[in-house]
Order: C-alpha cells, then sequence, then structure tokens
C-alpha cells in the first residue's frame, strides 16, 4: 500500500515502511516534483504538455518517471514554468532529502 507523506510517496508493508530511496531514480524524482509543481499551480497534464512543446503522452510519461529526457527538453519544462534550472534541480534535492529523512526514521 502505498501513503502520502508531504507529497512524498512512500511504501507501507505489514513488516517494514520506508521511502525506498536505494533504488529511486532521477527520472523519478524530476517526475515527482513536476507533477506537484503542475498541480501546485492547477495545471492540467495537457496545458504543462503545450507550454513546454512536448507531447501530451511524453509529459505523461515523464512525469510517471518512466522516460528520460533530454537537456533541451528539461529547459522547455524549466521555461514553461518561469523557473531556472537550478531552482528545479534544488526541488528535486529537496524532495529526494525529506524521503531520506523519511527512510532514516521509519527504517
Amino acid at each position: 500500500m502505498e501513503k502520502v507523506y508531504k507529497n512524498m510517496k512512500y511504501t507501507y508493508s505489514q513488516t517494514q515502511t520506508y521511502a525506498q530511496t536505494d533504488n529511486l531514480l532521477f527520472r523519478e524524482m524530476l517526475g515527482q516534483t513536476l507533477r506537484q509543481m503542475r498541480k501546485e499551480r492547477g495545471w492540467t497534464l495537457k496545458a504543462l504538455s503545450t507550454l513546454a512543446g512536448v507531447s501530451l503522452s511524453f509529459m505523461s510519461e515523464v512525469e510517471r518517471g518512466e522516460k528520460e529526457i533530454s537537456s533541451e527538453v528539461l529547459y522547455s519544462i524549466c521555461k514553461a514554468f518561469g523557473i531556472e534550472l537550478d531552482t528545479l534541480l534544488d526541488k528535486i534535492s529537496s524532495r529526494y532529502k525529506l524521503l531520506k529523512q523519511i527512510d532514516n526514521t521509519l527504517s
């Protein structure tokens, strides 16, 4: 079963609760962060994909952490949000640090 802690996804089982940061990929962290940012703005996935100039299906795969993206697409997404790349990377880093805290607290 999955639970949410401060918009962070973690998994719960009868024997153990953990955030699973050991196997977490950058593309997954990126996707989670982009989805959170999009929802905070009240945007649809279609609106973001249009603003970023990428297909709806591709943007959906990025948010689900299923696709690696090029630096050009990453730049387009940042531009759509009106932020610099370092801001996005800071958000991803903060998310990862919180997940590590959850791991350490719950293990």
